[in-house]
Formats: structure tokens, C-alpha cells, sequence
């Protein structure tokens, strides 16, 4: 359930640090991997790092 709440907050626009901080993330290394696990995360890393 904290993994589908990350997810789903992220997507919807919920700054990733407020998310860790209130799953009680010591950093958002982890926040970063439960996004990083949709293709919407997949495609917000690409258009990140397109050059």
C-alpha cells in the first residue's frame, strides 16, 4: 500500500520529497525506485535526460 500511495501521489504531482518525508524516508532514494517502477516515472526520467 505505501508503494501504490507513492506511486499515485507522484503522478499526480506531489512534490517527491514531501512524499519520503511523509513515509518516513530517511532519504528519496527509495521514493525515487517506487516511482522509477511506472512507466509514467519511465517516462518523466526520459524527458529528464532527453538531450
Amino acid at each position: 500500500m505505501r508503494h501504490h500511495f507513492a506511486t499515485i501521489a507522484i503522478d499526480k504531482g506531489a512534490n517527491i520529497r514531501d512524499v519520503a518525508n511523509y513515509l518516513g524516508h530517511e532519504n528519496i532514494d527509495m521514493t525515487i525506485l517506487y516511482n522509477l517502477g511506472t512507466s509514467e516515472g519511465m517516462k518523466k526520467l526520459s524527458n529528464t535526460i532527453n538531450v
